[in-house]
Formats: structure tokens, C-alpha cells, sequence
């Protein structure tokens, strides 16, 4: 079992810390920070995302849907769904992708992906995560 010091130096063999300017030991914490900050967001969201969201993302990353269509899509899922989903409002729905940063609301009543929507889709590829959740 690897200990904190082994940790540390792995990492500071890994970029090779000692070669490194003070701004740029800096820069280079503050990138792993970020970088671990995403990741454990990502993964606390995958944790509680339904599928049919996931779904939603993907349909959104090929193009922006009127809220009309979304609430299409939505009454579907709960058809599919109806004892788990038929107690959750499309606004509830649509609120936990948006505060997550996932999609955003234009002012023509269109939904997009956002970067970070992207991003997390592109997080579920990489790191294999099942897009097959239930709900």
C-alpha cells in the first residue's frame, strides 16, 4: 500500500518538480487541483445522474432542442419510468443538469450542452462509464 510519501514522490518524479521554476511548481499544482477538483465533480454526477439525462446530453451534443421537444423526451422517460419518475418535474429534471453546469437555457427557449457537458460526456467515454444507467 502506497503512503502519502510515496505518493508525493511519485508525483514529484512524474514532473519532474525539482526541474521546475517556483511559478511553475505553482501553475502546476493549481492545473492537478483543477484537474482533481473535475474529476470528483464528474464522478459525484455520475453517482446520481439517471440514464435518460445522460441520454439528453448526448442528444443535446449534436444539437440545441426547444424546451417543447425536451418536454417530449421527458414525458417518455416517465412513461417508461412511472414509479420512479412520475414524482419529478421536467423543471427538477432540467434544474440538477443545469446547476451541475451541464446545460444552459437560451433566451429563443432552446437547451444546450455546455463545455462542460461536453466534458463529461467525453469523462464517461474515457473513463468507461456505463451511459446505461437505469432511469
Amino acid at each position: 500500500e502506497k503512503t502519502d510519501g510515496d505518493l508525493n514522490n511519485y508525483i514529484k518524479n512524474q514532473i519532474k518538480f525539482d526541474e521546475l521554476s517556483e511559478i511553475e511548481k505553482i501553475n502546476n499544482l493549481l492545473y492537478l487541483s483543477k484537474l482533481y477538483y473535475i474529476l470528483f465533480q464528474f464522478e459525484t454526477i455520475y453517482g446520481i445522474i439517471y440514464g435518460s439525462q445522460i441520454r439528453l446530453l448526448e442528444n443535446l451534443n449534436s444539437s440545441p432542442l426547444a424546451v417543447s421537444e425536451v418536454k417530449s423526451f421527458f414525458d417518455s422517460v416517465v412513461r417508461a419510468y412511472p414509479e420512479t419518475l412520475s414524482k419529478i418535474s421536467l423543471d427538477a429534471y432540467l434544474n440538477f443538469l443545469e446547476k451541475n453546469f451541464l446545460i444552459s437555457f437560451s433566451k429563443t427557449n432552446e437547451i444546450s450542452i455546455t463545455h462542460t457537458g461536453q466534458d463529461f460526456l467525453l469523462y464517461l467515454t474515457t473513463h468507461r462509464k456505463n451511459k446505461n444507467k437505469l432511469f
